[in-house]
């Protein structure tokens, strides 16, 4: 007898779709709704790992299994009635589940891999099994990388570390040794999913030369950092020189799973105020057709400006100390560029 049989057929061959039982079938197959708010995700669960879905997955869901159990005629059925049976309305009655938090605790970072997750505390760097994860997490986290663990305690000093290292100042000394510390810790802070802290920042980075000159200074690496982090976590990047006032377009592209928002290329005269109550409120999340959902501070993602000119706030304590601003040097450049400097680009075998 075939597992959460969701259909019967009658001595003439006549087959029927039973709601219930379909319904049934779907939850036992991994597919439930989260909440948050007001609002419902149709996601699919499996092996503790979640994705958010539409209902069209669903309905390929059903037709790959009755193509596995070889029940053609059922399969006809389905076809002709799909929209009768997988709807809007009827997958209003899946099982709800709280929404899922995979956030990183306050001291630890986690980063997930196609073989497993790595374990990052100040004692060192743990790779791991997935069967020893204990809780829930988004597919969207998982890099799409099989990593070699074997390698990660080595001492031997790799491209982007030296990436860093250049960036943030070229020379061999104290002062040189304290900023590349800072950078690291920067890289750090935006790559750890945690917003407990009431000290929430805005991380600007601009080019060295910009305060000698006030010219903008293109190639410098900004934008080679952004796309690192884009293959370590969910990032968001928005066109600083488009953003308009009083338009929450840009909160429009963010998603409950989304780590870090990045503006890029802030236009010169866009003050730092239009994200100050997002660093410290959090953000409503209104999509075209969609109910809303306000995030708060800790469900936020943490925010990151590039810009070629100084990002002017209104004066005070609470603008300045929800900054962290670093210069880049200029190292890189147009005819120095980090492919022609390193003989390779970042992330090519990724």
């Amino acid at each position: 007898m075939i597992k959460n049989k969701f259909w019967t057929k009658s001595d003439t061959n006549k087959i029927t779709i039973n709601q219930f039982e379909l319904l049934t079938f779907l939850q036992s197959s991994g597919f439930y709704q989260v909440k948050k708010n007001s609002l419902r995700i149709l996601v699919k669960e499996t092996n503790n790992i979640i994705e958010e879905v539409q209902i069209a997955d669903l309905k390929k869901y059903i037709k790959d299994y009755l193509l596995r159990k070889k029940e053609f005629n059922v399969l006809e059925q389905f076809m002709r009635g799909s929209s009768s049976y997988i709807n809007a309305s009827k997958i209003e009655f899946l099982d709800d589940q709280k929404l899922c938090s995979d956030k990183d605790s306050n001291n630890e970072i986690r980063f997930f891999f196609r073989n497993g997750f790595c374990k990052i505390t100040k004692e060192g760097i743990e790779f791991c099994d997935y069967s020893k994860l204990y809780y829930k997490i988004w597919r969207s986290r998982i890099i799409d990388f099989e990593l070699n663990h074997e390698l990660l305690n080595t001492s031997k000093k790799g491209q982007f570390e030296q990436f860093i290292e250049l960036i943030s100042s070229n020379d061999d000394n104290d002062l040189a040794n304290k900023r590349k510390e800072s950078l690291m810790s920067i890289v750090g802070y935006l790559q750890h999913r945690n917003n407990i802290s009431d000290d929430n920042n805005c991380v600007i980075l601009y080019d060295e030369k910009m305060f000698e000159n006030s010219l903008a200074n293109g190639g410098t690496g900004k934008s080679l950092l952004v796309y690192a982090l884009k293959n370590c976590r969910e990032v968001v990047e928005i066109d600083g020189k488009k953003i308009k006032e009083n338009s929450n377009f840009d909160n429009q592209l963010i998603n409950v799973t989304t780590d870090i928002v990045a503006y890029d290329d802030l236009q010169k005269y866009k003050k730092f105020d239009f994200l100050f109550s997002k660093i410290t409120s959090g953000i409503e999340i209104e999509k075209k057709n969609k109910q809303s959902i306000k995030l708060d501070k800790k469900d936020s993602p943490k925010y990151l400006i590039t810009s070629n000119h100084y990002v002017k706030g209104t004066p005070g304590s609470s603008n300045d100390r929800r900054r962290w601003e670093f210069a880049l040097t200029n190292f890189f450049d147009v005819n120095n560029t980090p492919e022609s400097f390193f003989g390779n680009r970042f992330f090519d075998n990724h």
